[in-house]
């Protein structure tokens, strides 16, 4: 396997998860890279801005058994 991480820049971020007094908790975040979309959950509090670069790691190859 081959790790390579990636940096993505934030395009957009959307409140997803809410708790019981309707306050956002997780956030769907939206980056590119390359031509690439890549979409994670992250909790609110840690939530990336438009325009922040976050670094992802990808794995490459096949699994070896």
């Amino acid at each position: 396997m081959k790790y390579e991480n990636l940096e993505f820049i934030v395009m957009r971020t959307d409140s997803t998860v809410y708790d019981s007094y309707a306050t956002p908790v997780m956030v769907e975040v939206m980056a590119k890279c390359c031509g690439s979309e890549l979409t994670f959950d992250a909790p609110v509090t840690r939530a990336p801005r438009i325009g922040d670069i976050v670094t992802v790691t990808v794995e490459w190859g096949e699994e070896e058994e």
